[in-house]
């Protein structure tokens, strides 16, 4: 990269730094998928804040509905994010749907529950680059 370019990265980077951001767990399913949903975000790089004044809140809602059929087990997680800022004005919301499966029931919620963190972690990412001006 050029030195400008390098410079606008660098400038890039510093602001993300900056970011404040607060994840709020709206319900019970979404409290179950809250450990990948922030584990999957700062391995992104994102710093999350737990209490005092934000940038944006992120907030979750998750639904998981197990399903057994002929001794397999299938776990349909689907969920909501909206993201608004700190003046609680609404900048983007989307949902995602993810499925698990398993001939263990607890095996096909965790894969249910991993696979819509990952899922709500990368449209996260994008939101913020391309849907938040």
């Amino acid at each position: 990269l050029s030195d400008e370019l390098q410079n606008i990265q660098a400038n890039i980077y510093a602001l993300f730094n900056q970011l404040q951001v607060r994840i709020r767990m709206t319900d019970a399913g979404a409290q179950d998928i809250a450990g990948g949903v922030i584990e999957a975000l700062t391995e992104q790089g994102m710093r999350i804040i737990d209490q005092g004044s934000y940038d944006l809140m992120i907030e979750v809602s998750a639904t998981l509905r197990p399903v057994e059929k002929n001794g397999s087990h299938f776990v349909f997680a689907d969920s909501r994010v909206t993201i608004k800022d700190s003046d609680d004005r609404i900048l983007s919301t989307f949902s995602k749907r993810a499925k698990g499966a398993s001939g263990y029931p607890d095996l096909a919620r965790a894969k249910a529950e991993k696979s819509v963190a990952n899922l709500l972690a990368n449209e996260l990412a994008a939101a913020l680059v391309d849907r938040i001006d």
